[in-house]
């Protein structure tokens, strides 16, 4: 035998052994995902069983196109290892130098073992045709399925599905009515796009959480961490546990995990999240605690610079009477009215009272009155003038406008004029402060980002929001 083919015959065991033990770890890989590993710390009084293949089948929840069983999907079993035909032999058993392999009586080609007994040895059926997989990016998401990885991290579905199923069901319940008029295939549509855009949505987020714990984990000791992670464990335990059960109306503990598993999670998952989140925030507060306090002149500077934020508008606190002229015959009735009730309260009868009785404005029940209304605010823009032209506290002439007769009187009115400096200069302060935070934190993470490598389940997807130019990824 030459030593090409013994090469080549090496490479084919090892390739078989290679698939094999690939599988073997991938499904152990699957049936014990890194959040179970979170919960299964001894002491832990809420700790689930993980989402394995060997869960019991849940019953459908109120999230449409959501799994009902959690597990992973099983491996795939291994095809047979075939070679190419131009190789020497073709696809059978040949000799090193590529001739047609000499054969036995009964058809056996020389060199296998022939059947003891029994009839020749038949041709395996071809495998049945299997229809295409969908995209990885295309919903629904298997919550055990990995959607991202940042570093060394891994970001598994069930992370981010309890929030995207929420914002689907605020997107429904705010658009309700149109929702209702689509057909079965159009709402299956437009749920299917609405899955797409919040998983790219909530990674976003989630990138930065794991993009802050791989340098953590990089820098701070293993004890160290060890001991913050409990604190975080113990946190979620005691207190957003609580949180969650009023959140999800869950009535115990297993009620609240069969909630989280309608919305592809579970508490495992969750306390992973909450410990990653925990960890990550405070690792990028402690990176900018430095960041110096803005100084006297900067403050000043920003004031100068947004002088209109600081311009208030006249205001006026007042009393209205009105009728409508849909409400009478005529013209000439309407402004009768009006012009008895205006005579009641020059006659010295209250305001309020003969607003509650006659007024058909919507402040009537409250007597006429109208708060701290500011200049150019209201629909009227006769109303709106005398407001801002009538001495306080003397009642108006008759005002008409397209929708009928008004008389008004002024409680109170402010002229405009602009905030001094030293009323908002603590408001300033707190704002440079905190928007200079906040970029230097988004720097911070920019340049973990630029050295350590982050996929998700979209790069290839034309579809997504980030090749569109929303950027969940670079």
């Amino acid at each position: 035998m030459s030593r090409t083919y013994s090469r080549f015959l090496v490479a084919v065991a090892l390739a078989v052994a290679f698939e094999q033990l690939r599988l073997e770890l991938s499904s152990f890989s699957n049936a014990h995902d890194g959040s179970q590993a979170w919960a299964q710390a001894p002491g832990d009084p809420t700790a689930m069983q993980g989402q394995g293949a060997g869960s019991p089948p849940l019953a459908p929840g109120v999230n449409p196109y959501v799994p009902n069983s959690y597990g992973p999907t099983p491996p795939t079993t291994p095809m047979a290892v075939t070679r190419p035909s131009s190789w020497p032999g073709g696809n059978q058993n040949s000799n090193p130098n590529g001739a047609a392999p000499s054969t036995a009586p009964g058809g056996m080609p020389t060199g296998v073992n022939r059947p003891v007994t029994g009839p020749p040895m038949a041709t395996s059926a071809p495998p049945p045709s299997v229809a295409p997989a969908k995209p990885a990016s295309e919903p629904p998401y298997d919550p055990a399925m990995i959607v991202a990885r940042v570093g060394s991290e891994v970001i598994q579905a069930n992370e981010v599905l309890p929030n995207v199923y929420k914002s689907i069901s605020f997107a429904i319940k705010e658009n309700a009515e149109q929702f209702a008029q689509m057909t079965e295939d159009v709402k299956k549509e437009q749920l299917h796009q609405m899955q797409r855009v919040y998983m790219q949505r909530s990674l976003v987020d989630l990138i930065r959480i794991k993009l802050l714990l791989s340098e953590l984990r990089s820098k701070v000791p293993p004890e160290g961490l060890a001991k913050n992670e409990e604190r975080m464990r113990k946190d979620f335990n005691d207190n957003k546990i609580k949180r969650m059960l009023v959140e999800y109306k869950a009535s115990s503990i297993i009620d609240l995990e069969s909630k989280l598993r309608t919305n592809g999670s579970s508490l495992d998952a969750q306390r992973s999240c909450y410990t990653d989140q925990g960890l990550a925030i405070a690792w990028l507060h402690q990176q900018v605690k430095n960041e110096p306090q803005p100084t006297h002149e900067e403050l000043l500077a920003y004031y100068r610079e947004n002088t209109p934020k600081w311009e208030v508008p006249s205001r006026a606190r007042w009393e209205h009477l009105m009728v409508k002229f849909l409400n009478f015959n005529s013209k000439a009735e309407a402004y009768r009215a009006i012009a008895r009730w205006g005579n009641e309260i020059l006659a010295g009868r209250p305001f309020a009272e003969v607003a509650k009785a006659h007024s058909q404005d919507f402040s009537s029940e409250e007597g006429g009155l109208n708060d701290w209304t500011t200049q150019g605010s209201l629909r009227s823009v006769q109303v709106d003038e005398m407001l801002f032209r009538l001495p306080p506290g003397q009642l108006s002439p008759i005002v008409e406008d397209e929708d009928g007769f008004h008389i008004v009187r002024v409680l109170e009115r402010e002229d405009a004029r602009r905030t001094p400096f030293t009323e908002v200069q603590d408001q300033i302060k707190d704002q440079l402060y905190d928007g200079n935070k906040e970029k230097h934190m988004l720097e911070y993470v920019d340049k973990l980002r630029d050295r350590v490598p982050v996929w998700t389940i979209f790069d290839d997807d034309p579809k997504s929001v980030a090749n569109a130019g929303g950027g969940v990824t670079r």
